[in-house]
């Protein structure tokens, strides 16, 4: 008969392959996901202050660092593509009118400019259901008054 296992000793040890186990408050062995501290190169408060000194190159490098994640924000709250592109067209515009405004006390570069695209997303759909609204209401209307006409005049 085989000795009991010690408590120290696991009954079925991990394969050598396999490597140490991290330990459960072990930064390593969570994902970082896509919230995680990017490196210093790719934190856009660095351009967005010079942006907000009137650096249209330090803007540039901004938009290309930015524009892929606040587009892929926009879209998928308007869900046009064409759409997409104006309204992201419009928060580039913003943030250039407003960088002077970031604060980084009060959050990071990349809270703000999402903060901005998505207000920015959800307005225009707003914006887009009250027209829709409109129209079907006129339409709506129109229908109406032009089936009141037709039966006031065979009524004549």
């Amino acid at each position: 008969m085989p000795p009991e296992p010690t408590p120290s000793e696991p009954e079925h040890p991990p394969p050598e392959s396999a490597g140490p186990r991290p330990l459960l408050g072990d930064a390593s062995s969570v994902d970082p996901g896509p919230h995680a501290m990017r490196p210093p190169s790719d934190d856009p408060a660095e351009p967005l202050h010079r942006a907000a000194l009137g650096d249209e190159d330090a803007f540039s490098r901004l938009y290309d660092q930015t524009a892929p994640r606040l587009f892929a924000l926009i879209r998928r709250v308007v869900r046009d593509v064409a759409m997409s592109e104006e309204v992201l067209q419009e928060v580039y515009v913003e943030v250039w009118r407003q960088a002077t405004r970031f604060d980084a006390r009060r959050g990071s570069a990349h809270g703000w400019l999402c903060t901005i695209a998505h207000r920015r997303a959800v307005d225009t759909v707003r914006s887009s259901e009250a027209a829709r609204r409109r129209d079907s209401e006129d339409g709506l209307l129109t229908l109406e008054q032009s089936r009141w006409s037709t039966c006031r005049r065979r009524g004549s």
